[in-house]
């Protein structure tokens, strides 16, 4: 859940928040690892800031991104957000990462850590999903 400390009501009663600080962590642990971290969900600019970024790296490596190279893309997309979400356990602030940079994260995941974290990731999108309620149409969805 994200908190603000304050909040002012824009045109048409759309709430704005002006001071958005802190955002939730979820704790949990590095596989193998004692090591804790805290994985926080992303906003819509860091996610979209990691799809840009995944598509300038891919630009920089000479590679154009066409239906063979699509697959390697969405692979550098999840590095890019893994490097934004990942954070130090007892951080209280976005920057507070756990990589100093994208090509650290390349180095040091094996594709099972990256496929864990991402998988973490989503579940935390699934648990946030139930707290909203979704207005259902006739079949339940």
């Amino acid at each position: 859940m994200v908190e603000a400390t304050s909040e002012s009501r824009g045109p048409k009663g759309v709430i704005q928040f002006k001071d958005l600080k802190r955002r939730d962590i979820k704790p949990i642990t590095w596989p193998g690892t004692e090591k804790q971290l805290g994985l926080m969900l992303l906003t819509v600019g860091e996610l979209q800031q990691s799809h840009f970024d995944a598509r300038a790296w891919f630009a920089k490596q000479g590679q154009d991104v066409d239906l063979y190279s699509k697959t390697q893309l969405d692979l550098e997309e999840q590095y890019q957000m893994i490097f934004r979400m990942l954070i130090e356990a007892d951080a209280k602030i976005a920057n507070a990462r756990v990589f100093h940079s994208v090509k650290e994260v390349r180095e040091t995941l094996s594709p099972d850590e990256r496929d864990w974290f991402i998988a973490q990731y989503h579940s935390v999108l699934v648990e946030r999903a139930q707290l909203w309620d979704w207005p259902k149409d006739q079949d339940g969805f």
